[in-house]
């Protein structure tokens, strides 16, 4: 009876917390700022918790929550993610690290400034377990924040014999801990016999492998003005007001490199913990920003695809591309919409190249199109039609429309 008076008390608060009202009661400054972060979203209700506005909505197919202001500033929103849908790396870690657990919430979450990451809460399996925890990862899939209880692993065991070190003058295992030091104290005294060794294992390769790759580049500079033709160009040449926005968006960064592309600057980099690449216009404009994945650890709902659809293949190649929320809302004739972007290898008969698809993902990981390339049997040259790729047959009816 305790029980079902203590749920009807938190069902009723959680009713009162979270107070359902129209659009037609929503200002107008949190519909513009929704509509700002999010141009075509669909908005299916509204509900109001201590004084923020929260919309229930559904953007690129996919259901969530966006949390607002009254003065129209947007705070966030929170995407639930199923577990299928989650990068292989966080359930692996999870199932690796939290055996007898269970996840009862998994969200994708999207905050200003780029700051999206994935959120996972965690609870000890049993009836009236208070056991839980937080994990945080990032796009990558790499594990960030996290509250949840300390990781048990066999590393960490031998920590709880530790605590019993102060009572060990009193036990005779301490005359075989002796011995082990003595025995210890022979291996130290046999060690000047590998001695000669040492010399052997010198750092110098290291030095051989960075001198030849500063020649490499220089004599592919030399050889080729491919840098040139690609608009390759150096820091000096960037605009003032687009490395000061970069430095801005993008604080601390490593091994920043910048080319130019028809009008736009583009600088590919190293922050946090990926390689990335930003897009920005002349006129210090951030146009997108490019994930580099690692091939080995993407997208579930990509990998689950090319499972399906390829029977061998290697990923070469692992992007997710996000544009700017206030780009797209500058131009919104282009539709321009967040995507991922892969390139698989595949081993063809009677040809020693590999074929080469490339696949293009929308932003929830549906399949958008696909282009395959195909390479020329070595024993035929007939192929001579100049369409190098093939389409998926749904792209295909979306072109010819």
């Amino acid at each position: 009876m305790r029980t079902k008076i203590l749920l009807f008390l938190i069902l009723l608060s959680a009713n009162v917390l979270a107070q359902k009202i129209n659009e037609e009661q929503v200002p107008k400054d949190v519909l513009i700022g929704l509509e700002t972060i999010y141009p075509e979203v669909k908005v299916k209700s509204w509900e109001i918790v201590e004084g923020n506005y929260f919309a229930i909505i559904k953007v690129d197919g996919q259901s969530g929550k966006a949390e607002i202001t009254p003065n129209g500033k947007w705070l966030g929103s929170r995407f639930p993610v199923g577990e299928k849908e989650l990068p292989s790396s966080i359930v692996k870690y999870f199932y690796d690290n939290y055996k007898g657990f269970k996840i009862t919430i998994s969200e994708s979450v999207e905050e200003p400034d780029d700051n999206n990451f994935y959120y996972l809460k965690i609870q000890k399996k049993g009836i009236n377990q208070n056991e839980n925890g937080e994990l945080i990862f990032d796009l990558a899939g790499n594990l960030t924040k996290s509250t949840a209880p300390e990781i048990v692993t066999e590393e960490t065991k031998p920590d709880v014999a530790k605590k019993d070190d102060t009572f060990e003058e009193d036990r005779p295992v301490k005359k075989s801990k002796k011995k082990e030091v003595e025995e210890n104290d022979e291996e130290v005294d046999a060690k000047p016999e590998k001695a000669p060794k040492t010399p052997k294992v010198a750092p110098t390769p290291k030095p051989e492998k960075s001198t030849a790759s500063k020649s490499k580049k220089n004599k592919n500079k030399d050889e080729d003005e491919d840098e040139e033709d690609s608009g390759s160009t150096s820091i000096s040449d960037v605009p003032a007001l687009v490395k000061k926005i970069f430095d801005k968006k993008f604080p601390r960064t490593e091994d920043v490199s910048w080319e130019q592309i028809d009008s736009n600057y583009i600088a590919t980099f190293f922050f946090r913990i990926n390689d990335q690449k930003a897009e920005f216009a002349p006129d210090g404009k951030l146009v997108s920003t490019t994930t580099i994945m690692d091939p080995k650890n993407i997208f579930r709902p990509l990998e689950n695809y090319l499972i399906k659809k390829y029977k061998k293949y290697k990923v070469v190649k692992a992007e997710k591309i996000l544009y700017d929320r206030n780009y797209q809302k500058l131009f919104p004739e282009k539709k321009l919409k967040n995507y991922y972007y892969v390139e698989i290898s595949m081993k063809v008969k009677g040809s020693k190249v590999p074929q080469i698809n490339k696949l293009w993902f929308d932003g929830v990981g549906a399949i958008d199109r696909v282009e395959e390339g195909y390479t020329e049997d070595e024993d035929s040259g007939d192929n001579d039609s100049g369409d190098n790729t093939k389409h998926d047959k749904k792209f295909k009816s979306e072109v010819e429309e």
